[in-house]
């Protein structure tokens, strides 16, 4: 699974299928770490940059 930091939200999908959805940063705090913090999610995996793309 890959999330890619947009302007104003998220989009997370698996590069195989190329089938992207958007997100927010508490909807991915969520799905991958089980809690709404969506703050220090961000902060562990580096998603303030827009552009970034991370590898979950």
């Amino acid at each position: 699974m890959y999330v890619i930091k947009c302007s104003d939200s998220y989009l997370m999908g698996a590069a195989v299928n190329h089938t992207w959805q958007t997100a927010t940063s508490a909807d991915l705090a969520k799905r991958f770490e089980a809690k709404s913090d969506a703050e220090a999610f961000l902060t562990k995996y580096e998603l303030a940059e827009v552009g970034k793309i991370v590898k979950l």
